[in-house]
């Protein structure tokens, strides 16, 4: 078993998993094109039609939903639309069995981590006659490796004359709201309340707090990230609970105003939307180790904790 790739050609995100199966490559194209097979497997019940050129999802369900094949060539290889995503499979002889390789293509780039790790478990089950095995702390684990791995914690960063705007899009792996709660306690917040709230242990980076420390001005007594239960990152300047909100930033924090939203995400998890403004390059280096490795990375560490 070799790890998922992520892709980022052909002007679309992709993530390819590559497994070798001791079986005939026509054993396992059977696996991968037929109902019965594919029931053991596949994310969803899906039949494909290879002389007609189309596969339907869940085909006995109130909504169906029809794909084109795009190409087939039996028993080698099958591409085929899912929606508007994109899936191609490859299959090779590999001495005693078969490489199969499942290349899905997407625009979701911030959802990669989640493919990857939900074609995982389904790749452990083909030709296992078993179903994939269900989401736990061990999936959640590795959704958050492979986000490291592919970058996904990373920003998008634009300028605006000497004005900077960060960007984070981060899957969670616990629902919009517990991650509201996670941010801002159990009580609803109002304008001009701070988060994360008092007594939360979100975010703990203790290397990035020690980098950050560094910068604030002695005496200072709104961001104490040695002690993240006293931080303070930000107050509230409009709400739309439980899912959007504005805020500025404190003295001593790098940035000046910000925006988060929680939206729908891959598999069970929602989206974070986070997004700082401040200004010149010296402060955008402390706001990355503060907004990217504290406040992001940290909801999320606090979220996958949940298990």
């Amino acid at each position: 078993m070799t790890d998922p790739s992520f892709l980022n050609d052909q002007g679309r995100p992709a993530v390819r998993l590559e497994r070798h199966y001791p079986h005939p490559v026509e054993r396992v194209w059977r696996a991968v094109t037929e109902s019965a097979s594919l029931t053991h497997w596949f994310p969803s019940e899906v039949e494909f039609d290879l002389a007609a050129g189309k596969v339907v999802f869940d085909p006995n369900g109130p909504d169906p939903m029809t794909g084109l094949v795009l190409e087939s060539d039996p028993p080698r290889r099958l591409i085929f639309t899912w929606d508007s995503d994109q899936l191609e499979f490859t299959l090779a002889p590999d001495g005693d069995g078969t490489l199969f390789t499942l290349t899905h293509r997407f625009d979701d780039r911030s959802g990669a981590a989640s493919f990857a790790t939900g074609w995982e478990q389904c790749l452990n089950a083909l030709l296992n006659e078993a179903a994939p095995a269900p989401q736990g702390r061990k999936a959640t684990a590795r959704h958050e490796e492979l986000v490291l791995r592919f970058g996904l914690d990373q920003p998008e960063i634009t300028w605006a004359g000497q004005e900077w705007t960060i960007r984070y899009e981060r899957q969670l792996s616990c629902d919009a709201d517990t991650a509201w709660n996670l941010l801002f306690g159990n009580e609803v917040p109002a304008a001009g309340h701070t988060f994360p709230p008092p007594g939360s242990s979100f975010p703990a980076n203790s290397n990035a707090s020690q980098a950050v420390s560094s910068t604030i001005p002695p005496g200072d007594s709104e961001f104490r990230t040695k002690q993240p239960d006293q931080t303070t990152l930000g107050r509230l300047t409009t709400v739309d609970a439980p899912r959007a909100f504005t805020f500025e930033v404190p003295d001593g924090v790098p940035g000046r105003a910000g925006s988060g939203r929680l939206g729908a995400g891959t598999g069970q998890g929602a989206r974070l939307f986070l997004e700082v403004t401040g200004s010149g390059k010296d402060e955008l280096q402390t706001a990355l180790v503060v907004w990217g490795t504290e406040a992001v990375a940290g909801l999320a560490r606090a979220a996958a904790a949940l298990g």
